[in-house]
């Protein structure tokens, strides 16, 4: 009994500090791999351009993962945002840049949540299916590679997007721990039948909550355009499988529920971000990127389903 005890805290102890350990071990491999090139001053903005965006997406699907459900078109839905975004900024003017973005990304939210909601299609179909739906969208809107004046890298400024993304985690950590829409989510994510027995709104929680995820992946686009000045129906491609590999490897269970902390975003958007610029710095080719965050999705999703028997 007591042997059994002892392996289940164990157990419990590994599980937790498997994202921090995780963390330490890639910046401590690629910072041999790159010969301690990794951490120089010089690479400090690209390694924030990850973590800014990789934070934004992530923030923003927590809530959709909180209550058991997934978001696999925030790729997508940067395309399309974007795409819109940089043809109101050439054609109505910059000042209809950003809100045209957030807009359409806010809206696709609500399509999405209308989805999983109300018409109660899962949310892996609905949102895979509309990822596919945006990013044909995207590309008969361009055609192809779209580009907007420099002028709008003024808003690439760290003094912009460092404050953007302490608000989007400061927000989002008081908005999950202390608000009822928080504690709805993680008691959807429980038992949805409780949840509603309880009082809860399951249908517009869960609306709300891709709404939520559907704003912030226009927040994406508008830097990663303003960032870039161009923008493609490629745009954003794969970058829902670094926001839950971010999730999964900080903890996050697919599953939802209770169990889900807020520190589960930022550790594993560190874990992405240094696992992203260290292949790109020892010289990974793309389809070797790819192969990585493969077998991490699967290895995350089993640390987490393993963290919740423990």
């Amino acid at each position: 009994m007591e042997k059994s005890i002892k392996r289940h805290e164990i157990s419990v102890y590994l599980a937790r500090t498997a994202p921090f350990l995780g963390l330490v071990l890639v910046i401590v491999l690629f910072s041999i791999l790159t010969g301690g090139r990794l951490l120089i001053p010089a690479n400090s903005v690209a390694l924030f351009n990850l973590l800014f965006s990789t934070g934004l997406g992530a923030v923003g699907v927590y809530f959709v993962m909180s209550q058991g459900n997934i978001d696999f078109s925030i790729g997508s839905t940067i395309a399309l945002a974007g795409s819109l975004g940089a043809l109101a900024y050439n054609n109505l003017g910059s000042v209809f840049f950003f809100p045209v973005a957030i807009i359409t990304g806010t809206v696709v939210g609500i399509v999405n949540g209308f989805l999983v909601a109300k018409v109660k299609v899962p949310s892996f179909i609905a949102t895979l299916s509309m990822s596919f739906v945006l990013r044909g969208v995207a590309t008969v809107v361009l055609g192809g590679v779209y580009s907007i004046p420099l002028a709008a890298n003024v808003y690439d400024s760290m003094f912009i997007k460092l404050p953007v993304l302490i608000a989007t985690f400061g927000v989002g950590y008081i908005v999950f721990e202390y608000t009822r829409f928080g504690k709805h989510s993680r008691a959807i994510g429980s038992l949805p039948e409780a949840a509603k027995q309880s009082g809860v709104d399951v249908t517009k929680t869960r609306w709300l909550a891709y709404v939520f995820s559907g704003f912030m992946s226009g927040m994406i686009a508008f830097f990663m355009v303003a960032r870039t000045t161009m923008v493609t129906p490629l745009s954003g491609v794969g970058h829902e499988f670094n926001v839950l590999i971010a999730l999964l490897i900080g903890g996050v269970s697919m599953l939802g529920g209770w169990t889900t902390k807020f520190r589960s975003v930022f550790i594993g958007c560190l874990f992405v971000t240094f696992l992203a610029f260290g292949m790109s710095q020892v010289g990974f080719v793309v389809q070797t990127q790819q192969l990585v965050r493969g077998i991490l999705f699967i290895a995350s999703v089993l640390i987490t389903e393993y963290k919740l028997k423990a």
